[in-house]
Protein backbone atom coordinates (compact mmCIF):
# COMPACT_ATOMS: atom_id res chain seq x y z
CA UNK A 1 0.00 0.00 0.00
CA UNK A 2 2.79 2.20 0.89
CA UNK A 3 4.36 1.92 -2.53
CA UNK A 4 1.06 2.43 -4.09
CA UNK A 5 -0.03 5.60 -2.67
CA UNK A 6 3.74 6.76 -2.91
CA UNK A 7 3.07 6.65 -6.51
CA UNK A 8 -0.57 7.74 -7.18
CA UNK A 9 -0.06 11.46 -8.96
CA UNK A 10 3.55 11.80 -8.37
CA UNK A 11 5.65 12.34 -11.77
CA UNK A 12 6.24 8.70 -13.01
CA UNK A 13 4.02 6.86 -11.27
CA UNK A 14 0.39 6.28 -11.24
CA UNK A 15 -1.70 9.23 -13.10
CA UNK A 16 -4.27 10.69 -10.60
CA UNK A 17 -6.73 11.40 -14.18
CA UNK A 18 -6.85 9.28 -17.10
CA UNK A 19 -3.98 8.23 -18.93
CA UNK A 20 -2.69 6.23 -21.93
CA UNK A 21 0.28 4.53 -19.73
CA UNK A 22 -2.60 3.30 -17.26
CA UNK A 23 -4.79 0.96 -19.30
CA UNK A 24 -8.69 0.76 -18.22
CA UNK A 25 -8.19 3.80 -16.25
CA UNK A 26 -11.35 5.57 -16.00
CA UNK A 27 -12.25 9.44 -16.30
CA UNK A 28 -13.54 10.41 -12.87
CA UNK A 29 -14.85 13.62 -14.45
CA UNK A 30 -14.61 16.41 -12.01
CA UNK A 31 -13.36 19.46 -14.62
CA UNK A 32 -15.17 20.58 -17.88
CA UNK A 33 -11.88 20.95 -19.65
CA UNK A 34 -10.44 17.47 -18.51
CA UNK A 35 -14.58 15.60 -19.65
CA UNK A 36 -14.79 17.70 -23.26
CA UNK A 37 -11.44 16.13 -24.30
CA UNK A 38 -12.59 12.66 -23.75
CA UNK A 39 -16.25 13.62 -24.96
CA UNK A 40 -14.86 14.31 -28.34
CA UNK A 41 -12.72 12.23 -28.71
CA UNK A 42 -15.57 9.87 -28.44
CA UNK A 43 -17.62 11.36 -31.12
CA UNK A 44 -15.45 11.84 -33.50
CA UNK A 45 -16.04 8.67 -36.39
CA UNK A 46 -18.88 7.66 -34.32
CA UNK A 47 -21.80 8.67 -36.06
CA UNK A 48 -24.93 8.13 -34.22
CA UNK A 49 -23.16 8.51 -30.76
CA UNK A 50 -24.43 11.64 -28.22
CA UNK A 51 -21.61 12.53 -25.44
CA UNK A 52 -23.31 14.30 -22.75
CA UNK A 53 -19.94 16.27 -20.99
CA UNK A 54 -21.24 17.31 -17.52
CA UNK A 55 -19.33 18.79 -14.70
CA UNK A 56 -20.50 20.36 -11.42
CA UNK A 57 -16.96 21.55 -10.79
CA UNK A 58 -14.13 24.38 -12.51
CA UNK A 59 -16.55 25.30 -15.30
CA UNK A 60 -14.72 28.31 -15.08
CA UNK A 61 -11.23 27.04 -15.92
CA UNK A 62 -9.60 28.08 -18.71
CA UNK A 63 -8.86 24.32 -20.73
CA UNK A 64 -12.85 24.27 -20.88
CA UNK A 65 -13.60 27.43 -22.79
CA UNK A 66 -10.98 26.70 -25.09
CA UNK A 67 -12.53 23.08 -25.19
CA UNK A 68 -15.47 24.08 -25.86
CA UNK A 69 -14.21 25.83 -28.98
CA UNK A 70 -13.41 22.04 -30.18
CA UNK A 71 -17.15 21.60 -31.75
CA UNK A 72 -16.22 23.30 -34.51
CA UNK A 73 -13.99 20.77 -35.71
CA UNK A 74 -17.39 18.07 -35.70
CA UNK A 75 -18.12 17.69 -39.28
CA UNK A 76 -22.18 16.43 -38.74
CA UNK A 77 -21.90 14.13 -41.80
CA UNK A 78 -19.70 11.63 -39.98
CA UNK A 79 -19.03 12.16 -36.44
CA UNK A 80 -21.26 11.96 -33.16
CA UNK A 81 -21.83 15.24 -31.43
CA UNK A 82 -20.98 16.41 -27.89
CA UNK A 83 -23.43 18.07 -25.37
CA UNK A 84 -21.60 19.86 -23.18
CA UNK A 85 -23.85 20.75 -19.49
CA UNK A 86 -21.37 23.05 -17.87
CA UNK A 87 -22.77 23.93 -14.10
CA UNK A 88 -22.87 27.53 -13.55
CA UNK A 89 -23.40 27.76 -9.60
CA UNK A 90 -22.17 31.06 -7.36
CA UNK A 91 -19.75 29.01 -5.40
CA UNK A 92 -17.78 26.36 -6.82
CA UNK A 93 -14.27 24.82 -4.52
CA UNK A 94 -15.05 27.82 -2.06
CA UNK A 95 -14.43 30.34 -4.72
CA UNK A 96 -16.56 32.27 -7.21
CA UNK A 97 -17.73 30.72 -10.50
CA UNK A 98 -16.42 32.09 -13.34
CA UNK A 99 -19.77 31.29 -15.30
CA UNK A 100 -22.41 32.65 -12.51
CA UNK A 101 -20.26 35.70 -12.17
CA UNK A 102 -21.44 36.93 -15.78
CA UNK A 103 -24.80 38.16 -16.26
CA UNK A 104 -27.42 35.81 -18.45
CA UNK A 105 -27.46 37.51 -21.74
CA UNK A 106 -23.46 38.19 -21.62
CA UNK A 107 -23.00 34.10 -20.86
CA UNK A 108 -25.82 33.28 -23.88
CA UNK A 109 -23.69 35.96 -25.92
CA UNK A 110 -20.44 33.68 -24.86
CA UNK A 111 -21.69 30.61 -25.76
CA UNK A 112 -22.72 31.86 -29.13
CA UNK A 113 -19.31 33.01 -29.81
CA UNK A 114 -17.97 29.59 -28.94
CA UNK A 115 -20.86 28.07 -31.91
CA UNK A 116 -23.34 26.94 -29.43
CA UNK A 117 -27.18 27.35 -29.32
CA UNK A 118 -27.42 27.33 -25.38
CA UNK A 119 -30.63 26.37 -23.36
CA UNK A 120 -30.59 27.29 -20.04
CA UNK A 121 -32.06 25.44 -16.84
CA UNK A 122 -32.46 27.17 -13.71
CA UNK A 123 -33.74 26.94 -10.42
CA UNK A 124 -33.34 25.54 -6.62
CA UNK A 125 -36.40 22.80 -6.49
CA UNK A 126 -35.25 19.66 -7.28
CA UNK A 127 -38.52 18.27 -8.84
CA UNK A 128 -39.47 21.03 -11.07
CA UNK A 129 -35.53 21.26 -12.08
CA UNK A 130 -35.69 17.66 -12.88
CA UNK A 131 -38.77 18.16 -15.26
CA UNK A 132 -37.37 21.56 -16.95
CA UNK A 133 -33.57 19.20 -17.42
CA UNK A 134 -35.58 16.41 -19.22
CA UNK A 135 -38.10 18.69 -21.35
CA UNK A 136 -34.46 20.49 -22.46
CA UNK A 137 -32.47 17.10 -23.13
CA UNK A 138 -35.47 15.64 -25.47
CA UNK A 139 -35.20 19.34 -27.73
CA UNK A 140 -31.90 19.41 -27.91
CA UNK A 141 -31.45 15.51 -28.88
CA UNK A 142 -33.87 16.36 -31.81
CA UNK A 143 -31.79 19.53 -32.56
CA UNK A 144 -28.81 16.96 -32.73
CA UNK A 145 -30.87 14.37 -34.46
CA UNK A 146 -32.28 17.34 -36.66
CA UNK A 147 -28.58 18.62 -37.81
CA UNK A 148 -27.49 15.70 -38.55
CA UNK A 149 -30.55 14.52 -40.40
CA UNK A 150 -29.65 17.96 -42.76
CA UNK A 151 -26.28 17.43 -42.82
CA UNK A 152 -26.64 13.36 -44.23
CA UNK A 153 -29.08 14.14 -46.84
CA UNK A 154 -28.17 17.57 -48.25
CA UNK A 155 -24.40 17.33 -47.37
CA UNK A 156 -21.98 19.56 -45.36
CA UNK A 157 -23.14 22.93 -45.31
CA UNK A 158 -20.92 24.79 -42.79
CA UNK A 159 -20.79 24.88 -39.49
CA UNK A 160 -23.87 24.21 -37.39
CA UNK A 161 -24.80 25.78 -33.79
CA UNK A 162 -24.52 23.01 -32.03
CA UNK A 163 -27.02 23.01 -28.73
CA UNK A 164 -25.80 22.59 -25.07
CA UNK A 165 -27.39 23.21 -21.65
CA UNK A 166 -26.02 25.52 -18.62
CA UNK A 167 -27.23 24.17 -15.48
CA UNK A 168 -28.28 26.89 -12.90
CA UNK A 169 -28.17 25.57 -9.54
CA UNK A 170 -27.20 26.05 -5.76
CA UNK A 171 -23.45 25.47 -4.86
CA UNK A 172 -24.36 21.97 -2.45
CA UNK A 173 -27.72 21.83 -3.92
CA UNK A 174 -29.77 19.06 -2.22
CA UNK A 175 -27.17 18.21 0.04
CA UNK A 176 -28.43 19.03 4.32
CA UNK A 177 -28.86 22.80 4.89
CA UNK A 178 -27.02 22.61 7.98
CA UNK A 179 -24.15 20.27 8.61
CA UNK A 180 -23.13 20.78 12.49
CA UNK A 181 -24.59 23.75 13.43
CA UNK A 182 -22.89 25.50 10.12
CA UNK A 183 -24.83 26.24 6.70
CA UNK A 184 -24.18 24.34 4.07
CA UNK A 185 -26.00 24.61 1.19
CA UNK A 186 -25.26 27.18 -1.10
CA UNK A 187 -22.22 28.49 0.68
CA UNK A 188 -18.52 26.86 -0.03
CA UNK A 189 -18.48 24.79 3.53
CA UNK A 190 -20.97 22.21 0.62
CA UNK A 191 -17.55 21.20 -1.17
CA UNK A 192 -16.44 19.53 2.07
CA UNK A 193 -19.77 17.94 2.26
CA UNK A 194 -19.69 13.93 1.08
CA UNK A 195 -23.82 14.90 0.03
CA UNK A 196 -23.13 17.37 -2.25
CA UNK A 197 -23.57 17.46 -5.92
Amino acid sequence: MKRLFTQFSFPGGIPSHVAPETPGSVHEGGELGYALSHAFGAAFDNPDLIVAASSRRRSRDRTARHRLARQQVLNPVRDGAVLPIPASQRLQDRQPCFLARIPKDELHKLFEGYGYEPYFVEGSDPAEVHQALAATLDLVVAEIRGIWNTARTRGFQGRPAWPMIVLRTPKGWTCPPEIDGKKCETTGAATRSRWAT
